[in-house]
């Protein structure tokens, strides 16, 4: 039969493991945080950044090499070939 004195003595050691799981866990955060994570997380940083330099370096002007110079110069020619073909309308209001 199971008296009073025995679930207190379950009791303690119930405590007793949950500290010693709670003590555990909290190392074993700090573990991996410190040796898992932080490194993961300076690699990743690494593999990534060099990638986004590149595509960074693309959307700046830097006088005709760029992406972004493209776009530019398409935009330029298509405002310029929409101004034409308005005028050619008003123009030529037959001519369709």
């Amino acid at each position: 039969m199971i008296d009073l004195r025995h679930v207190g003595s379950a009791l303690i050691y119930l405590g007793y493991l949950a500290a010693a799981l709670t003590a555990i866990g909290i190392v074993m955060r700090w573990v991996v945080l410190r040796w898992v994570m932080r490194p993961l997380k300076t690699w990743l940083r690494e593999q990534i950044k060099a990638p986004l330099e590149g595509v960074h370096a693309e959307m700046l002007p830097n006088h005709g090499g760029s992406l972004r110079d493209a776009v530019n110069r398409i935009e330029t020619r298509q405002n310029a070939m929409s101004e034409r073909f308005r005028d050619h309308i008003i123009n030529h209001p037959g001519a369709s």
